[in-house]
């Protein structure tokens, strides 16, 4: 600091024009708001083993469009079903945010043409290189 700088805090201090370093003390300080996952906006990644039926891949489609999730990509291979007769069915989707897949995970979740909980991962860019 410059002799000015200093002197001039000597002379606040003698005057009591004591002001904390920051303007607002530490213990007023409030934490910054943390951004709600539910809004962030991504496409996703969605795994799900699906009965291997006539119209079970109406119904799960049928099920995301009613939570305003919007398909990309359906990847759906043939082959043999697991023990259940299930078979796996990978979807990509448009941009959505967390909230919605959150929802829409729930529902098919419970959903009667779905084992288990499907499995989503945000895709972070939005496209698949």
């Amino acid at each position: 600091p410059t002799a000015s700088a200093v002197l001039s805090d000597i002379v606040d201090v003698a005057r009591g024009l004591i002001v904390p370093p920051f303007i607002v003390p530490a213990t007023k300080l409030k934490a910054p708001a943390k951004p709600l996952m539910d809004t962030h906006k991504s496409s996703f990644y969605l795994r799900l083993r699906a009965v291997d039926r006539a119209g079970s891949m109406a119904e799960i489609t049928r099920a995301l469009a009613e939570a305003s999730i919007s398909i990309e990509r359906i990847v759906q291979r043939g082959g043999k079903s697991d023990e259940s007769g299930r078979m796996p069915v990978v979807f990509i989707t448009h941009e959505t945010d967390e909230g919605t897949m959150a929802r829409a995970r729930a529902l098919l979740a419970k959903h009667e043409d779905v084992a288990g909980t499907p499995l989503v991962i945000r895709i972070e860019d939005g496209e698949l290189r």
